[in-house]
């Protein structure tokens, strides 16, 4: 139990580091990224709504999965949501430091863009090792 709670105060932690970086933008002209909108993320406020949710969504998606699906198929579809929150930090990432965006924004708000994949990543590679430590229930004899 004590374990669970320094994880959550960590993600909190990162999620208003995460949301005071995404605020701290002043960018030349509106860019949209998946759920990252400049305009939408002009306060610490709004920011902190949509990391805080984005991230709410990850724990819900990593709880579902351990508690309703199979340990393998739990396994199988939390290992594809890391892969889509590293291709979402790789994505952010490269969309936003080449070419001519570089000067459109702040690089405060590149890391915060690419921080948020991160937390991603750490919530569902969390949730697959949970799943992974899990020990399978014995055997019935009964059946056999």
């Amino acid at each position: 139990m004590a374990k669970n709670v320094v994880y959550l105060v960590v993600l909190l932690i990162l999620v208003v580091i995460d949301a005071s970086l995404l605020a701290d933008t002043r960018p030349k002209q509106d860019v949209t990224l998946f759920v990252l909108n400049t305009k939408a993320l002009n306060t610490f406020s709004s920011a902190f709504i949509t990391v805080a949710g984005t991230v709410a969504v990850c724990l819900g998606l990593g709880y579902l999965c351990r508690r309703f699906l199979s340990r393998r198929l739990a396994y199988a579809a939390l290992l594809a949501f890391l892969a889509f929150s590293a291709y979402v930090a790789l994505q952010v990432f490269v969309y936003f430091t080449y070419a001519e965006r570089e000067e459109m924004l702040t690089g405060s708000f590149v890391s915060g863009a690419t921080l948020l994949g991160v937390i991603m990543m750490i919530v569902f590679g969390k949730e697959a090792f949970a799943v992974a430590q899990q020990r399978d229930p014995k055997p019935s004899t009964k059946h056999l």
